[in-house]
């Protein structure tokens, strides 16, 4: 059997972060709850993501919440 480990990255700012997706499709993560059950496997096996993760949860630009020409902004 082969079992295919995703690649992950956390960057510490929010522009490494974008010039990581300007180079490379990812899948972006911020709580993980909707691509974990997206992409599910069977009992106990972890999920299968057949694109490298890039998580944001941590990113203060994306904790606001803020309102711009009468639009509401919220963050990751």
């Amino acid at each position: 059997m082969v079992t295919k480990t995703s690649t992950s990255y956390r960057f510490k700012s929010l522009d490494e972060t974008l010039s990581q997706l300007s180079k490379e499709e990812c899948q972006i993560i911020a709580g993980g709850t909707d691509v974990m059950v997206q992409h599910k496997s069977p009992r106990g096996a972890p999920a299968r993501l057949d694109k490298p993760i890039v998580f944001i949860d941590h990113l203060k630009e994306l904790k606001q919440v803020y309102m711009k020409d009468k639009d509401i902004h919220i963050g990751a």
